[in-house]
């Protein structure tokens, strides 16, 4: 099968023409195919939902572009000349995610600063007297009967507490 060449003025174009075609760019070549027709497609509810926030993102951003103080505020913010829509759909999409995660974040800490601020349960016990300790028994080198024993205690000379005995040289 032979293709078939496009005319010059449609190779310039990307995108829909009307309601008819649509021109495709490839890296392959560019194709003109018929526009979709999206008439029996039942859209979800959570793709309903989306599509729905996106519309107000946009509605939003050209909000936000036509009026020119808010425009010169998110240039401020945003420190460069172009972008201003972009970053305004973003903000519009995100500002639901952002108040949740907010709102989780504060209700962490509500309940860490309550739990800080609240009394031990061992306070309100009656307080019992303090355990007295056994002063460690001392065991010196002779004490060691193998020499297993001897290597594992003393490394580089050093005396090392185990289990309630003290080590000496």
């Amino acid at each position: 099968m032979s293709k078939k060449k496009l005319p010059l003025h449609l190779m310039m174009i990307r995108g829909s023409l009307g309601k008819q075609f649509c021109i495709k760019h490839y890296k392959w070549g560019i194709i003109m195919t018929k526009f979709p027709d999206m008439t029996k497609i039942k859209a979800s509810a959570g793709q309903r939902s989306c599509r729905n926030l996106f519309r107000e993102a946009v509605a939003y951003a050209k909000s936000v572009i036509a009026d020119k103080e808010k425009k010169k505020e998110w240039q401020k913010r945003l420190r460069r000349r172009n972008g201003v829509y972009n970053e305004a759909v973003k903000f519009y999409m995100l500002k639901d995610k952002l108040a949740k995660q907010r709102e989780e974040m504060l209700t962490r800490q509500l309940i860490s600063n309550a739990l800080k601020h609240q009394q031990p349960a061992s306070q309100n016990m009656v307080d019992k007297p303090p355990v007295e300790r056994q002063p460690p028994k001392v065991i010196t080198m002779q004490d060691i009967s193998s020499e297993r024993d001897k290597r594992f205690a003393t490394v580089g000379g050093l005396r090392y507490v185990t289990e309630g005995y003290l080590l000496s040289g």
